[in-house]
């Protein structure tokens, strides 16, 4: 029996917590690659970048919690780590734990401190430049396939228009709604002109980037897998 895994192809360590509210497992992936992309905590450019539309902040943060197994975010705010290696060192640590999560018992942490857990968190968890892009070029490959996909099933279920009982009005207005359809159309090919979309329909993920390990201050990080919406 072949081992379960999830099926957008991703680490089987994705499966050592359950996603929270209001997230998919797909959603989590994409979580995972914007914040070692962006970096830990920067909600609002992620929220921008519209890989996860309609998420809220306090989403981002509760689910990032569960991908490295830690209440306390503060070590790693503003950096581009590997969550998958900080998941796996805090699995094996000693410590109190709320709904299994690592927290912190002791007294609030100072500023000196949290610069002191920053620079550590740095050294032993931070991607290089060309590992973070990997996990970007990774996501703006799941967009254009869900672009793509969108604008199939709309032209799929389009259904031919009847003309010979529209008035010239309602000609004009028809006319209208096809330009601006055409016009948007036309931004998302100038937009991914040269990109293009590998695999075919129902097979999962294909690997984007061969092999684990891009290069980089973590050895263990894996190469982001292709995800297909």
């Amino acid at each position: 029996m072949s081992k379960r895994g999830p099926k957008i192809g991703d680490a089987v360590s994705l499966w050592n917590f359950a996603p929270s509210p209001g997230f998919t497992k797909e959603e989590v992936v994409i979580l995972k690659y914007c914040l070692m992309y962006y970096g830990v905590g920067r909600w609002v450019q992620i929220l921008e970048s519209g890989y996860l539309s309609g998420k809220l902040i306090q989403q981002l943060n509760g689910q990032t919690q569960r991908l490295i197994g830690q209440q306390s975010l503060a070590a790693y705010t503003g950096l581009c780590v590997d969550l998958d290696k900080i998941r796996e060192d805090n699995d094996k640590k000693d410590g109190e734990r709320k709904g299994g999560l690592l927290i912190n018992s002791g007294p609030n942490p100072t500023k000196t401190l949290r610069a002191k857990w920053q620079a550590e968190a740095k050294a032993k968890y931070g991607l290089s430049e060309e590992v973070r892009q990997s996990y970007k070029d990774a996501l703006d490959q799941f967009k254009l396939e869900k672009d793509k996909s969108l604008i199939e099933e709309h032209l799929s279920l389009e259904d031919p228009i009847e003309t010979k009982s529209l008035d010239k009005k309602a000609l004009v207005g028809v006319l209208k709604k096809l330009r601006v359809n055409l016009k948007a159309l036309h931004g998302v090919w100038e937009k991914n002109k040269g990109k293009e979309v590998t695999g075919e329909a129902g097979d999962g993920v294909s690997s984007g980037l061969k092999g684990e390990g891009v290069g980089g201050k973590s050895d263990g990080a894996a190469a982001p897998t292709r995800i297909k919406g």
